[in-house]
């Protein structure tokens, strides 16, 4: 079966092949609506992709010059606006590794551009297609949560100018606003050496803890919601497993009773899979829509003022 014919792919580039680079080059293999023609590093890479040779470029400006349909971009977080702008004024869709940019009037005029100019951008908010958040917004009673709790932590390597909370923030606030589909009221936080923890605060009490490290021993990327009389979870480590826990009153324990187990051990369920392959079946029908840049910016702004939160030590207001 020739794929190409049927799919007729787009043609992408890669910049950067960093460790974030390396995992998209390495998932692109299984997109078949994707076709890698060009990749812009410094490095002496031996590609073997698809069986063929992509382009090796030392500098990202010279793809204004050649034929590609899109660019990923897998490069150091401060270097994003520039390079964004740059392929928005020259109506290339481009695919962007998280976060958008370091600020948020930066992410306000690289949205206005984007929709001036008709130029889709996504952001790649990897967790949001993890397949258990499908599952989780179809199963949450959203009327009955009185707590969500959203953890994200590992032993990572330091990224360039990006601290703890901007390298596992933007997942976990993304979720967040997945969810619950609004902005929340306030923000408070606070750091030590090891980790950060800050708070989400909404109408009803409803409050929204999320946890960060990159020195943690134990890789973690959970989702926990507490309803009145549930608790719906989410672990993607050590297994990628969603599950729902029904609370049981006996005379002597408050136990509880899991009615539902789901684990994802296919390819096809890793969230960086499926979100290529959105992007290029989204190109591919021309069902873009911007890719929801507000949300992108939102989680921007959020970002900013946890920062704020957790520099001044005190609750922080969402204006």
């Amino acid at each position: 079966m020739n794929l190409k014919k049927i799919y007729n792919p787009k043609k992408v580039a890669l910049i950067g092949a960093g460790r974030w680079g390396y995992n998209i080059l390495n998932t692109l293999d299984f997109i078949e609506e994707l076709d890698l023609t060009h990749v812009v590093t410094r490095k002496h890479l031996k590609l073997n992709y698809k069986n063929q040779n992509p382009k090796l470029i030392s500098n990202w400006n010279d793809l204004l010059e050649c034929k590609i349909d899109a660019v990923l971009i897998a490069t150091p977080a401060h270097t994003h606006s520039h390079i964004l702008e740059e392929f928005i004024k020259n109506h290339i869709p481009c695919f962007v590794e998280k976060p958008l940019c370091l600020d948020y009037q930066t992410a306000l005029s690289l949205k206005d551009l984007a929709i001036k100019e008709g130029v889709p951008v996504l952001v790649d908010h990897t967790q949001l297609f993890q397949p258990a958040l499908t599952e989780i917004l179809t199963s949450t009673n959203f009327r009955s949560i009185e707590k969500i709790n959203l953890e994200g932590m590992g032993k990572s390597s330091y990224r360039e100018g990006i601290s703890t909370l901007w390298d596992w923030g933007p997942h976990d606030i993304s979720i967040m606003l997945r969810m619950l589909q609004k902005m929340p009221n306030y923000v408070s936080g606070y750091a030590t050496d090891t980790f950060i923890k800050y708070v989400f605060y909404y109408d009803n009490n409803l409050n929204v803890s999320l946890t960060n490290s990159n020195v943690s021993m134990i890789k973690k990327r959970n989702i926990t919601v507490y309803e009145k009389d549930r608790i719906i979870t989410f672990a993607e480590f050590p297994k990628s497993q969603f599950a729902i826990y029904e609370k049981s009153i006996s005379s002597n324990n408050n136990l509880l009773k899991c009615i539902q187990s789901i684990e994802y051990e296919n390819k096809k369920d890793k969230p960086l899979y499926r979100a290529l392959k959105y992007f290029g079946r989204s190109l591919l029908n021309k069902q873009t829509d911007m890719f929801d840049l507000g949300t992108a910016c939102n989680v921007i702004k959020l970002l900013e003022l946890a920062d704020k939160a957790i520099d001044l030590n005190k609750r922080i207001a969402v204006s």
